[in-house]
Parts: C-alpha cells; structure tokens; sequence
C-alpha cells in the first residue's frame, strides 16, 4: 500500500469482478491508496483520503478504501476512525483529535500517512464550471472527460461525477495544470469498485471537488453528457 496521489485515476464502472474475469485471462485486483498528501495542515472538518486503486491482488469483497481495522493515532493514542464515503472506492478517514500530528495507522499500526491537526477553518473550494462532459470508448478503454472553464484549484486532488439530484457515480483524481480532468477512466481488464456507475450520453450531471482534506466543494451545474451513446459496460 502506498501514496497513490501522483498517479491519474484508473475509476469506475459498474461492473461486477467475475464478468471481467470473463473478458480477460487476469485480471488486477483492487488496494487502497493515500490519495491526500501527508504532512498538511487539517481544518477542524477534514481528514485523510483513501481510495480503491488497481493492484495485482485477489479480488476484494466489498470496498477496498473502506478499512475497518485502521485507526487514527494522536500522541499515545489509537482511535477508530470515522469514515465518510464520498463516492464509491472514495473515503476519507477523519478523527476526534484537534491538535498535533496524527497519523493513520495500518492493520499492522504502520503509519501510511499523517497531518497536522488545528481548530482553524478553511473554506471548501468553490464548485467546478464545466464547459462540457463527454463519454468515450474505443479499443477496450472508455473515458469521461470533463472540459472546465478554469485550471483545478490548487487543493482539489479529486473531482466527483453525480447524477442530476448529486448522488456520486464516478471519479477522478486531478490533473495538475489542465482544464480538462477525467471523471471516469477504465480499460476493459481493470476491475472496479462495486456502486460504480458509467454515465450515459444524454444524461443530466453534476460534478464536484474533493480537496486535500477530503472535505467536498458544492456542486457544479447540471450538464448533459454528450458522447456515443449507450456505452455497454465493457467496450
């Protein structure tokens, strides 16, 4: 398990495990990954972000992120975590401490990422302007991207694709210095976490940002996705 930040997002589809077995002689499993740096000051309402990423492992039951055995270490102090669901293979860990460093330990009580606690707060970011959303699938590999009015802002390391009313389907992690980012990204042998959902050309919706805390912005206007339409859950 390591700090996944770095690394664009291989997201979501709703596609059970086995029937990618069917198309592919192996297939990738799913770990969870630090998707938030460590070593950042955290307002009183953040925490530390965890996602489902693909790993050579065995298939997972349930959702990777979501580590019930973790804790959140402060001082001499190991606490069971809350964790917050943002969308699915997306989490965020969050503790009661509200100073000083703490650290999110692993089953084995390795530390795998730390911040710095304080009581101060710190606004969300505002939601993303979307100019456009379209679907894509050629060759095995379907895609959403997102064209956006402006560059992501500095402390968003997510963006979250909602139906129409905000319920979380899909997501990406940032891509630094573009306006375009990709809320949805999958090749034809990846498997994903399961309440994923692949958005259709000509359906209405919305976005929103994770920032570095895990803490989300509020929501985008409602936009239609365009693209090829009824994209089959494997190209």
């Amino acid at each position: 398990m390591k700090n996944l930040a770095p690394l664009l997002l291989a997201s979501l589809l709703a596609l059970a495990p086995s029937t990618a077995a069917a198309y592919c002689a192996s297939v990738t499993g799913l770990a969870p990954g630090i998707a938030s740096p460590s070593g950042i000051e955290l307002p009183k309402d953040g925490g530390i972000v965890v996602g489902a990423f693909g790993e050579d492992v065995p298939l997972p039951i349930g959702d990777p992120a979501v580590q019930p055995n973790w804790r959140m270490k402060s001082g001499d102090v190991r606490a069971r975590p809350k964790i917050v669901t943002l969308a699915p293979g997306l989490v965020v860990y969050q503790s009661t401490a509200r100073s000083g460093r703490i650290d999110l330990e692993n089953d084995s009580k390795e530390s795998i990422a730390w911040v710095n606690a304080t009581n101060r707060a710190r606004p969300v970011l505002d939601a993303p302007e979307a100019r456009t959303a379209e679907v894509f699938a050629a060759s095995g590999f379907t895609h959403i991207d997102v064209e956006l009015v402006a560059e992501a802002p500095k402390d968003a390391i997510a963006i979250v694709l909602t139906d129409k009313d905000g319920t979380p389907r899909s997501w990406g992690l940032v891509r630094r210095k573009m306006k375009t980012q990709q809320a949805f990204a999958h090749n034809r042998c990846q498997v994903v976490p399961n309440g994923s959902t692949l958005s259709q050309s000509g359906e209405q919706i919305r976005f929103f940002w994770v920032d570095n805390a895990g803490r989300p912005s509020k929501l985008s206007k409602v936009v239609s996705l365009r693209g090829k339409p009824n994209v089959p859950g494997l190209p």
